[in-house]
């Protein structure tokens, strides 16, 4: 374990200490502790990444001085006196515990990067630096394509870090910064949750504290897990769901509620419920999730989802295998085969799902309230009484010959109709003469 006299003899010794109190100490520790993803990867040449470098970046410099009120020659000293133990021991420097919890895993470097939230938006240092204390960053520091000639080296943040809005569950709504990093041999990019190869989006293994359900937009775990257990529960929507969290959880001022960035529309939700199940089937299998990265955000999914349900229709029901006396009755020919007559328990809200207008076809339709599928779109043309092959009249759904069908159709929905049947059931009620 280090002594206090090992980590304090470097800063006595320096002119640092003159102008420095316990306070700034802590401090300077637990920010520069926070942004060591930040300083390793804006490093030109590091051979040894488990080795301090020398020196700061200019903005880590200049970000931390005026955090911790220091001279930017003082935030120099204390980094050529304690950056080998901060780069070693991180924030046990200090005796905290750097064990993160699944909420605060990815943002900062410990817990404490969610400690520090004292407004939503970042402040005019922040944004002038481009750094923060909240920061989403990759999980990886080097390259993991083996076939890659930089495989193992140390990855490059070329491009500066991103504004984003990150969605929590106990702090509400706030702007920070999610980093990317590139490969300078095969050039591949590692975001926050994924890395894209060659048009392909792979996840990392495991569910990230922080899912991106947009470019600008993170929601942290827990609240897709509560956006979840309302859709199960209470059949909350996604636009309900949105709109709890804005008036729940969202801890906005009347003046930062209109604010788009700070506002979740349904999409989002519904595509964090979406990323967090795949997330979860691909971790239970061993495997990692894989959609394309060029192609429009309501399409990335769709095969994804299509091959889970595939899986799940398949392999995923214990009981699809099942076969007793008691549930399958087995009806012998006599021309010596076998036929099998069992069961099936379903709920009628999946009977009566969307489907194409065409009977016993399986198409997909594009929206819910499409009535044709891709292959019987043609059918739009006709009259839509079944077994009819004339074309519809302009401005209805019928022909001529069903004019009267059409009417009727909507003479149903009309309040006369109602109360014509009505009148018509009240005037044919039996009578019952009762003679005193």
């Amino acid at each position: 374990m280090l002594s206090l006299a090992a980590l304090l003899q470097p800063v006595v010794s320096s002119a640092a200490a003159n102008s420095l109190s316990l306070a700034m100490f802590i401090r300077f520790i637990r920010l520069t502790s926070t942004l060591k993803p930040v300083i390793l990867h804006r490093q030109r040449a590091l051979k040894n990444i488990s080795m301090a470098p020398p020196a700061l970046p200019e903005n880590v410099v200049t970000f931390v001085g005026c955090r911790c009120d220091l001279a930017d020659s003082t935030v120099v000293e204390l980094w050529a006196a304690l950056g080998n133990w901060i780069w070693q021991y991180g924030i046990n420097l200090l005796g905290e515990r750097t064990e993160q919890t699944p909420d605060d895993e990815g943002l900062g470097n410990a817990d404490h990067g969610l400690e520090d939230v004292q407004d939503n938006e970042l402040d005019s240092l922040e944004v002038e630096c481009a750094i923060s204390d909240r920061i989403l960053f990759p999980p990886t520091r080097t390259c993991t394509d083996p076939s890659c000639s930089a495989h193992g080296d140390l990855l490059r943040m070329w491009v500066a870090p991103r504004k984003v809005s990150i969605f929590t569950h106990h702090l509400g709504v706030y702007e920070g910064y999610a980093i990317s990093l590139t490969c300078k041999g095969c050039r591949a990019v590692y975001y926050p949750n994924y890395v894209t190869r060659s048009n392909v989006r792979q996840y990392y293994s495991g569910i990230p504290a922080f899912v991106q359900v947009s470019g600008h937009k993170y929601i942290q775990r827990s609240v897709l897990e509560h956006f979840t257990m309302l859709s199960v529960l209470s059949w909350t929507s996604a636009t309900n769901a949105a709109h709890i969290y804005h008036t729940s959880l969202s801890r906005l001022a009347d003046d930062k509620k209109d604010c788009a960035h700070f506002r979740l529309r349904p999409e989002h939700t519904w595509d964090g419920f979406v990323i967090l199940a795949l997330l979860r089937d691909a971790e239970g299998r061993g495997s990692a999730l894989e959609v394309p990265s060029n192609c429009p955000q309501s399409e990335r999914f769709t095969e994804a989802m299509r091959a889970r349900s595939d899986r799940i229709r398949r392999f995923g029901q214990p009981e699809f295998g099942h076969c007793c006396t008691r549930c399958v009755r087995r009806v012998d020919n006599g021309d010596g085969t076998s036929n099998y007559i069992d069961c099936v328990i379903t709920d009628g809200l999946d009977m009566g799902r969307p489907c194409c207008g065409v009977r016993h076809c399986t198409g997909e339709l594009r929206t819910p309230q499409s009535r044709w599928c891709a292959a019987h779109q043609g059918q739009e043309l006709f009259c839509v009484v079944e077994g009819c092959c004339i074309s519809h009249r302009s401005g209805h759904r019928t022909c001529a010959l069903h004019a009267d069908v059409e009417e009727h159709h909507l003479a149903t929905g009309k309040a006369m109709f109602t109360l014509s049947e009505s009148r018509s059931l009240w005037n044919d009620r039996p009578v019952t003469i009762i003679t005193l």
